[in-house]
């Protein structure tokens, strides 16, 4: 009797902890569900941008190809994207460099999950975008929303 009770007592140890990893599992679940963020700077038109310095975010070599394929991507639906490598110490140093050049309206930031578009003129974000793989959001979605805003069309982000 008293090794029935201890296999009882066992499987129900083992269902609450179940439940409790479950309960664990299904709130993490939402806590790690990134919401998508979208911001547009209502004062820069996207219009306005023709010629796009491209930049990585890292200098790893995914990093470089994901620059590489926004750039391709840009270039293909009629913008002029323009590559540009350096070492910068900041984002702020490294738009200061390509925008006095003068060749670009603009200088856009290519990381895994986001992008960032700075405005030379000004100096300001004009377009930044977060993606989420919960939200199935990665870099190819995040480069048809900067497409729409280049083209001054809606957007679904925040402005």
């Amino acid at each position: 009797m008293r090794r029935l009770l201890a296999v009882v007592g066992g499987a129900r140890r083992r269902y609450s902890v179940a439940l409790l990893l479950g309960g664990l599992i299904s709130i993490a679940g939402c806590i790690g569900s990134r919401p998508v963020i979208e911001n547009v700077n209502p004062t820069i038109p996207g219009s306005k941008f023709k010629v796009i310095a491209t930049v990585a975010g890292g200098d790893a070599g995914p990093d470089l190809r994901m620059s590489a394929s926004v750039r391709e991507t840009l270039s293909d639906s009629g913008w002029t994207a323009i590559r540009r490598a350096g070492r910068w110490e900041s984002m702020a140093s490294a738009v200061n460099d390509i925008c006095a050049g003068g060749d670009a309206d603009g200088v856009l930031v290519v990381w895994y999950d986001r992008l960032e578009l700075t405005d030379c003129g000004t100096q300001r974000t004009a377009f930044a975008i977060q993606g989420s793989a919960e939200r199935d959001v990665g870099l190819t979605e995040m480069v048809k929303r900067l497409m729409r805003y280049l083209r001054d069309q809606p957007t679904t982000g925040r402005r």
